[in-house]
């Protein structure tokens, strides 16, 4: 088993947020950190691509990635568990032994049979603009959710794993 520390940046992200209890991070603040690990401010559709291939493949006998909805942000996200948690069969649709699926995800996706190219294809539309935008990162203001650019909070959580 490679050594937490070794793996990329998207799972250490996704573990420091498990470990401070927090929900889950989005497609594009996990796109845009790979991106600021590689000195760039933007990104593309292949760099989306590239990290979902990522994480679809990544094998780790202790943690899992999953794929939920927030319902505070409208929007999919991904978090990390421990492999030996149970999951309540009402909750969660493993499509194989990593990738995990809210089932709340599909429904608010439209796409009720947890079809995993389906998913990962709207997990993708839902990242690509803001991604080629450099927009990683949502913050509240005004009352509302809005993507922006990283400030100095997110450059520390990024660097910091």
């Amino acid at each position: 088993m490679v050594p937490d520390i070794e793996k990329p940046v998207w799972f250490r992200l996704l573990n420091v947020w498990r470990q401070r209890r927090r929900r889950g991070l989005t497609l594009p603040f996990l796109v845009g950190a790979v991106l600021r690990e590689q000195g760039k401010s933007v990104g593309s559709r292949s760099d989306i691509l590239q990290l979902l291939d990522e994480i679809d493949s990544q094998e780790d006998d202790q943690k899992i990635i999953m794929f939920g909805w927030c319902a505070d942000l409208k929007m999919p996200i991904l978090h990390m568990e421990f492999a030996e948690h149970a999951f309540y069969s009402e909750l969660f649709e493993p499509t194989d032994e990593f990738f995990v699926v809210e089932k709340s995800l599909g429904r608010y996706l439209n796409i009720p049979d947890h079809d995993k190219s389906k998913l990962l294809e709207a997990m993708f539309d839902y990242a690509e603009q803001l991604v080629e935008e450099g927009r990683f990162s949502i913050k509240r203001a005004e009352g509302k959710y809005k993507f922006v650019r990283f400030d100095e909070d997110d450059m520390k959580l990024i660097d910091s794993c």
